[in-house]
């Protein structure tokens, strides 16, 4: 949506706007496809049953340069008995089998 800003208004309005519609259209779709509920990291161990769940050293940061919307810090673990994890619970009712899910994520150091 960002490029489609970009676009000159005088010279093409008309294809602006309906480009502009299209792309909300697919962000629609893509949202009711997707699995992963909250998927912007509003909260996190908020309800055990949906959503994200994860150990208690997990910040939620706001998006910025490199991000667009939220995302999670986790720290590093220097204790086996106490270490850092995220995670959220799919019902197996809505996988599909012979079906490939991808899952993406950045991890830095």
């Amino acid at each position: 949506s960002n490029l489609v800003e970009c676009l000159s208004d005088e010279f093409c309005l008309d294809e602006k706007q309906e480009l502009s519609e299209k792309v909300k259209h697919a962000k629609r779709l893509s949202d009711e496809r997707n699995l992963l509920q909250d998927s912007n990291f509003r909260g996190i161990n908020r309800q055990p049953d949906r959503g994200w769940g994860g150990s208690t050293d997990i910040t939620i940061q706001g998006g910025d340069d490199v991000f667009k919307e939220n995302y999670v810090t986790l720290s590093g673990t220097f204790d086996e008995c106490y270490p850092t994890y995220l995670y959220q619970k799919i019902d197996e009712s809505k996988l599909k089998a012979y079906t490939r899910y991808q899952l993406r994520g950045y991890i830095e150091d």
